[in-house]
Order: C-alpha cells, then sequence, then structure tokens
C-alpha cells in the first residue's frame, strides 16, 4: 500500500447505485464494519435517475397481488431470451435468491415495494408474464435524511417540473389538466402546496419517486446502521495479500489513501458506458457517443480488477442496455441526452422511419429492442439515420422527446433545430433529407394499416406489451392511429446506452473469477461491473436493478458467512 493510510473496516464497498447501496446495507445489517466510496459529488449513481423497478419473478408481491409466476416459467422466459448465452448456474442462483433477498431488504433497511402490472417486453415468448414481474419502490420522504438529502443525485431536469417537482407518469395527466375533477384539483394543490414548502428550505422537491425513492431508502438505511460513506472518492487500485483482496487506493481530494478490508471489497462502480476506450475494446460493433448512465462510469472496477488478473465477460446477446435518444443543447452548448419513450413511447400516431423515409422497427417494442433495430438496419450514424415522426393530434397529447404535451410551448425547441416541424409531410421531408415522395408512401401506408387496426410489416399492437403502452382512442388497435392531423413533425434519435452488460465474470456469489475461472477471494462485483446475469438481453422493466439487489445481498451473505460451504447453506434457505 502507498497512499496514507486510512481506516479499516469489514467491508469495503465502491459506486453508490442500488448494487452499492444494498452491499453495504446487508453487510451492515449482518452486523459488519462497512464504508462506501463514491466517486461523484452526489450518491445514487445511474440508478437514482432511472425508473427504479427491479425485475423480481415468482415475488411474494406477486403472488398478493394473484398474479401467478413461477420460477420454472421464469427461467424458461429468460432461456428463451438469453439463447445459447444463458450461464445456467448464474440465472439459478438469481432465481432461486430473487424473493429472499427482496424479503431481507424489507426487513432489515427501509426499502419498500409494490407489484407494477407491466408485462414482460417480450411478452410473447415462452414464459413471458403478461401481467410482469415487477416491483416499484414506494415513494419517500426525502426529510428523513435531514441535511443528508442534497447528497441524493436528483432526477434529470427534463423528468421535473417547475424546476424540482417529482411527478409520476399517470400524475401527469392530471397536472395538464387540473380542473378536470375535484379529486385532480384537490391532488394537485396537495403537491404544489408541499413543494412550495419544500423549496423554502431544501433545492428541489422532497417527495422522492422512482430511482430516487430507492436511493433515499437505501442512504437512510446506511446512515442509521452506521456506515461510513465519503463522496469525491475514487477507486485507484486494488491490492491483494497472499491472492486475496485486501483493499484499495483511494483518490480524494486531498491525495491518495489507502483502505485495508479484512472481509471484503464490492465493484458497484456501474460499468465503462462513459470510457471510449472500453467502449471500442468491449463493444466494437455497437458504435455511439451517448448513455444515461451516471457521467462518472467509466471502468473503474473493471481496469483496477484486470490489473489484478481477473477477467471480463464478453459473451453476451449485447454489450449493452439500449434506448433511443434524442439530443439537444442546453444554454451552455452542453448535450441534453433525452430517452425516448418518457411518455410518448408505443402511443398510437407516430412512427419510427430510417434515412430513406421507410420503417424497420415495430415503435411499440421495448426501447432496447428498437435500438437493436436501429444497429441492424444501419439506421446509425454515420451510415444512416433514424427519426420519430408524428402529426399535431400525437404531439399534442404526448408531446415528442423534450417537447411536453399541450399547452406546453415548443416554439424554443423549433428554433433551436430540435424539433422539425412543417404543415406537409413532403416539407418535413426535405428538412430531414428524406425524399418527400417516399415518405409520404410510408405515412399514406401507415395510415392505412391504423384503419384496418392491422401491422402486417411489424405486427405493431399484436403483444400485451405493445397494447399496454396504446391508448385505447386508437382503435380497432390501440397502438394505430393514422398520422393526418397537420402540422407534421420528427426528431431525430441516436442509440445510448443506459448501462453495459459486459463486466466482470463471476460466480454465482458475484465473486470475481481469473481466466481460468479460480476466485480472486475476498473481491465481489454486483450491479453492471458484474457481466450481466441477462447477457444483454432486456426481458423485462427492471433487469438491471433486479440482479443489482440480488446479487448484492448474495455476495454479502456470502461475505459474512466466510465460505462456500456456508454460502451453499444460503442457496437452501432461499
Amino acid at each position: 500500500m502507498t497512499g496514507s493510510t486510512m481506516s479499516e473496516y469489514d467491508v469495503v464497498v465502491f459506486g453508490s447505485g442500488a448494487a452499492g447501496m444494498a452491499a453495504a446495507a446487508v453487510a451492515a445489517s449482518q452486523g459488519l464494519s462497512v464504508a462506501l466510496f463514491e466517486k461523484a459529488g452526489r450518491l445514487g449513481g445511474t440508478t437514482a435517475t432511472s425508473g427504479g423497478v427491479a425485475w423480481i419473478p415468482d415475488s411474494k408481491h406477486a403472488r398478493n397481488a394473484k398474479a401467478p409466476d413461477s420460477r420454472d416459467q421464469a427461467r424458461a422466459f429468460l432461456q428463451s431470451q438469453i439463447g445459447a448465452n444463458i450461464r445456467t448456474k448464474l440465472v439459478d442462483a438469481y432465481l432461486s435468491s430473487c424473493d429472499e433477498a427482496i424479503g431481507y431488504l424489507e426487513k432489515h433497511t427501509e426499502l419498500k415495494f409494490d407489484y407494477v402490472r407491466v408485462p414482460d417486453y417480450v411478452s410473447d415468448a415462452s414464459g413471458a408474464s403478461p401481467t410482469g414481474r415487477s416491483l416499484s419502490p414506494r415513494p419517500f420522504d426525502g426529510t428523513l435524511l435531514g441535511d443528508q438529502f442534497e447528497k441524493v443525485l436528483p432526477p434529470r431536469r427534463a423528468f421535473m417540473v417547475l424546476g424540482g417537482l417529482m411527478v409520476g407518469r399517470k400524475e401527469i395527466p392530471m397536472l395538464l389538466r387540473p380542473w378536470s375533477s375535484f379529486a385532480a384539483a384537490r391532488n394537485v394543490a396537495s403537491l404544489l402546496g408541499r413543494y412550495a414548502v419544500d423549496r423554502m428550505r431544501y433545492s428541489r422537491g422532497t417527495r422522492l419517486l422512482m430511482g430516487n425513492a430507492l436511493i433515499g431508502r437505501l442512504l437512510l438505511s446506511n446512515i442509521r446502521m452506521g456506515v461510513a460513506i465519503h463522496t469525491g472518492h475514487a477507486l485507484k487500485q486494488l491490492y491483494l495479500e497472499n491472492g486475496r483482496a485486501c483493499g484499495a487506493q483511494v483518490a480524494a481530494a486531498g491525495g491518495l489513501i489507502d483502505v485495508r478490508a479484512r472481509k471484503a471489497v464490492v465493484m458497484a462502480t456501474g460499468g465503462f458506458p462513459h470510457s471510449a476506450d472500453l467502449r471500442e475494446r468491449l463493444a466494437p460493433h455497437h458504435s455511439h457517443r451517448h448513455s444515461l448512465a451516471s457521467p462518472g462510469n467509466e471502468g473503474d472496477a473493471i481496469r483496477a480488477c484486470e490489473d489484478i488478473g481477473a477477467e471480463v465477460d464478453k459473451d453476451m446477446v449485447s454489450p449493452g442496455f439500449w434506448t433511443p435518444a434524442s439530443v439537444a443543447s442546453d444554454p451552455r452548448g452542453a448535450d441534453i441526452v433525452f430517452p425516448y419513450g418518457h411518455l410518448d413511447r408505443g402511443k398510437p400516431g407516430a412512427i419510427v422511419v430510417d434515412q430513406h423515409g421507410r420503417r424497420f422497427v415495430n415503435e411499440a417494442d421495448s426501447y432496447h429492442h428498437v435500438v437493436l433495430a436501429m444497429f441492424a438496419h444501419g439506421a446509425v450514424a454515420p451510415h444512416g439515420r433514424a427519426y420519430i415522426v408524428c402529426d399535431e393530434r400525437f404531439i399534442r397529447r404526448y408531446g415528442l422527446g423534450l417537447v411536453k404535451p399541450y399547452p406546453f410551448p415548443r416554439r424554443r425547441y423549433i428554433k433551436s433545430g430540435y424539433l422539425k416541424s412543417d404543415r406537409t409531410i413532403s416539407g418535413l421531408a426535405r428538412q430531414l433529407g428524406i425524399d418527400p415522395a417516399a415518405l409520404e408512401a410510408e405515412i399514406g401506408r401507415h395510415n392505412e394499416y391504423a384503419a384496418a387496426g392491422k401491422d402486417p410489416d411489424f405486427h405493431k399492437g399484436e403483444t400485451a406489451f405493445n397494447r399496454y403502452n396504446g391508448d385505447d382512442r386508437g382503435q380497432p388497435n390501440p397502438c394505430l392511429i393514422a398520422l393526418d392531423k397537420p402540422p407534421y413533425h420528427a426528431i431525430e434519435i441516436v442509440p445510448a446506452t443506459l448501462g453495459t452488460a459486459v463486466g466482470l465474470r463471476t460466480d454465482e456469489y458475484a465473486r470475481v473469477l481469473k481466466p481460468d475461472g479460480s476466485v480472486i477471494e475476498g473481491l465481489y462485483a454486483c450491479g453492471n461491473d458484474m457481466g450481466s446475469v441477462m447477457r444483454g438481453s432486456y426481458p423485462g422493466p427492471g433487469i438491471t436493478i433486479g440482479p443489482a439487489l440480488v446479487f448484492a445481498y448474495r455476495a454479502m451473505r456470502h461475505a459474512a458467512l466466510g465460505d462456500v460451504q456456508l454460502g451453499t447453506q444460503l442457496d437452501r434457505a432461499a
């Protein structure tokens, strides 16, 4: 060790997203001393800006909601999505511990979940659930964090209203039409009243939802259990003693420091979505510039672990988890990357076309699958382009990307060039550099499909997941409405990562492995630092946070129990 020595702990965790926070909490709940180090100045990582949903098959919550499921069904579903890339031991470990892990976290921490009925994304596949397997964190009162509230990374500004108020998707129509009913007016008044009080003391609203709620709950748990939490501390290198991970060198504002770990070092730094060189080396066939992951996710754990002989697990269906995104500039010229589908995904009256004006994908499929289609079709720069095209009826109802629905103004988006608009389809096509006749023909064909209620090209609206995101005003197909109300609008979409699937190869206890399959004792990886159990497939909502929580639990239970034999005892208990 070369830095100035810091305190010694039983467990040292790097990263403060769902995986890192959960690992710290599980370790502390078993009486272990824990330190958590976060590279950024605020806590929560990508989780804090996410939907916060966890994909948990065969959960108690689903059973209580009378949503039938089984491990065998979930296993068949994952097999259908992952195929030959499946790692059976990882999948079985995950499925055997899902309900146990969530139960433990709900018992020993502030985490509380509710079952949400969202179909699996490929809802017509073998073993898929038409009602889904997702759990959502309950809203959280951020004032319980006291002066630590400001340490929680806020959601993206585009996901808040009035400069700092978090609202759920189901609350947005109520906010847009507060006088539609007495209940709506009362709820809006309550939301705005609390927000006004919050802003007298805090930089934003303290009613936390989604990923912010999950991080807020875990942060409160860790504070109450005495976890030492350090922000602005980045992992630089790992230390081994007799082949066992025993600590790390950390870069802080005051210089380099050393921290020792008696039982475990946990890698949970969020993968490498913001590292251009690692993307080129580990995902060379999926070139892209943008990511919605936390900016500090630059592969720190992968680099440090490779330096001590760990293996990177590249045997994936896809190297990352994807969403289409639109890109605008803020007043300082920095990119604003906004995910497709916050309000508009799967809604009727919009199509996605390539640079030739032709559709190439079912627009109501999951965001991940839309991007995979973009890559497969070549609708990605520099060789191709992709655009969402809609009419006035659509944009007034649902918005489009950063453009919010009526009555919010859109002039600045048109002026900046983010939103292209024209009274005619041919005029819009010329703005996009598309052959006007081709775009007119494609929209005409789509409108015929909408009238018939069938999309023979891409089968839009034929699965439970498609219909879940539809709108009953689209009849006979809730995902199809004609584009025939001028003016017409379009935004360009590009591929962006939500996170990376390629990560450190681990065993079923999240222990990091060498190329020969042997374990680096004392070293664990979870979250997106761990090679994904989903192997880069995207079966349903929450397939990164679910495994992050479950393998953090398995790792820290194993670290506390101390050896593989007692770890196997964990499997029997689950």
